[in-house]
């Protein structure tokens, strides 16, 4: 996986112990085109603290070009902000 840190707008579900689960995100390209990306599967998600600030990284399967691949999102739990950050 490639590192992409990129800012995205991410659609979750949360189930009723308040876990939030992606469902699908939104790409903005250079040429201001939007394109969407459903999440087939979460693989994982983990907790960790980096630069002071609690991260969310979502590890989730996803088709792109009718590939299956890997991608992993991250939610900054301090400023609610989502990022592509590899795929």
């Amino acid at each position: 996986m490639n590192i992409v840190d990129k800012s995205v707008q991410v659609v979750t579900r949360t189930d009723g112990a308040g876990i939030v689960k992606p469902i699908c995100f939104f790409i903005t390209d250079n040429d201001d085109s939007v394109e969407v990306i459903n999440v087939e599967r979460l693989v994982k998600r983990d907790k960790e603290k980096i630069s002071g600030d609690y991260i969310y990284t979502f590890t989730c399967e996803i088709i792109k070009d009718n590939m299956k691949m890997l991608c992993d999102l991250r939610l900054n739990l301090s400023t609610n902000e989502w990022s592509l950050y590899r795929m």
